[in-house]
C-alpha cells in the first residue's frame, strides 16, 4: 500500500513499485492546487493557507531601527536650521490676517467670535446671515437690490422676501400713491376702472350708475395686502386709501367733486342729492385733472384718467 503526506496527501510510492505517470500527475496538480499562485495575485504572506507564514515589521532582517524622534520644533520655527513657512503646508501667512479691516486681507474675529468692533456701522453686532439672502450696502444711491444710507427715494423694482413679523419704528412708503387690496376676479379688468363686489369673494366690472360697493383697480399702489397669485383667477390691486387714476364717463369735473361708479367700469359726478341720499356710494373726491400723458418713474400711462382720492 501507498503512503501519504501529511499536508498535502501527497501519493508516495514504496521502494518495491513501479513508476507510475498518473500519480505524479495528480502530486503535481495537488501541489499547485494548494501552493500555485496567478501572475496578478503576487504572494502576500498574510497566513492564508497557500499564501506562507505572515510576516510582520519585526521579522524582516535589514529593518531600520525605530526610535521616538527628539524634540525638534525650533530647527522649524524662525530662525531654525530648517524653517518651515505657511506656504509650505498652505496656510496663509500670519501678515495677512487683521484685526482692523484692510483690503485683500483676511479678517479676524473677535474673542466672542464676531467681527470687530472697528468696523464701521453696525457690523459688530452680526451673529451671522443664514440661507440664500444677500444683503449689501451700495455707495450710490437708490442702486437696485441694494441698500443705501441716502435720503433719496427708492425707485428699482428688485424684490426681497421676508417671512415672518416686521417691526420698525418708522417705515416710508414708496413713491407711488395708493394703498391697495388684491382681490380676485374671473376675468381681467384694466386699471382705472370701477369694480363691485359679485359675491364669494369676487368682484367684477361696475355697469350701472351708483351702485353700492364700488372700487377702482389701481396701477399706481405703493402698498399691497391680499393674495396675488392663484392659478386661473385675476388678482386685482384695488385701491383702498390714496389717489388712484380712474376713467371717467365724459363728465366735467372739477377739484373735490364727489364720484360714485359710473357705466361701463368709469367714475361719475354725483349730484348733491345723491351726496344727500347715498353717502355709502362715494367713491372719492376728485383731486386732479391732470395734463401730462405719463406719471411716475415707470412711466405710468395716464390715458386721459384723472386722480381720485379715495376714501
Amino acid at each position: 500500500m501507498p503512503e501519504y503526506t501529511v499536508n498535502i496527501n501527497l501519493e508516495k510510492p514504496t521502494q518495491n513499485e513501479n513508476f507510475r505517470r498518473h500519480v505524479l500527475n495528480e502530486n503535481m496538480d495537488k501541489i499547485d492546487n494548494k501552493f500555485g499562485i496567478g501572475a496578478a495575485e503576487g504572494h502576500r504572506h498574510d497566513g492564508t493557507p497557500g499564501q506562507g507564514k505572515k510576516i510582520s515589521y519585526y521579522d524582516l532582517a535589514d529593518k531600520p531601527d525605530m526610535a521616538t524622534p527628539a524634540a525638534h520644533k525650533s530647527t522649524h520655527a524662525i530662525g531654525g536650521s530648517d524653517l518651515i513657512t505657511p506656504a509650505d503646508i498652505g496656510a496663509v501667512a500670519q501678515t495677512e490676517v487683521v484685526a482692523v479691516p484692510q483690503a485683500n486681507k483676511i479678517l479676524k474675529l473677535d474673542s466672542s467670535g464676531r467681527l470687530p468692533a472697528s468696523i464701521s456701522g453696525d457690523a459688530d453686532t452680526v451673529d451671522g446671515i443664514q440661507g440664500n439672502m444677500l444683503l449689501q450696502k451700495h455707495a450710490t444711491a437708490n442702486t437696485d437690490s441694494y441698500f443705501d444710507t441716502s435720503g433719496t427715494m427708492p425707485t428699482g423694482t428688485a424684490r426681497l422676501n421676508y417671512s415672518g413679523y416686521f417691526y420698525a419704528t418708522k417705515v416710508y412708503g414708496a413713491v407711488y400713491n395708493d394703498y391697495a387690496e388684491f382681490r380676485q376676479s374671473r376675468g381681467e379688468i384694466k386699471p382705472g376702472k370701477v369694480v363691485v363686489e359679485c359675491g364669494n369673494g369676487y368682484v367684477a366690472e361696475a355697469k350701472k350708475r351708483c351702485v353700492k360697493g364700488g372700487m377702482i383697480v389701481s396701477d399706481t399702489f405703493g402698498f399691497a395686502i391680499g393674495e396675488q397669485e392663484i392659478e386661473g383667477e385675476y388678482s386685482l390691486p384695488v385701491a383702498v386709501a390714496g389717489r388712484v387714476l380712474a376713467y371717467t364717463d365724459g363728465c366735467e369735473f372739477k377739484i373735490g367733486d364727489a364720484v360714485c361708479a359710473g357705466k361701463d367700469g368709469t367714475v361719475s359726478r354725483m349730484k348733491w342729492w345723491e351726496r344727500v341720499l347715498f353717502p355709502d356710494r362715494i367713491l372719492g373726491v376728485v383731486s386732479e385733472m391732470p395734463g401730462y400723458c405719463t406719471w411716475g418713474t415707470n412711466q405710468t400711462l395716464v390715458e386721459n384718467r384723472i386722480w381720485i382720492k379715495v376714501f
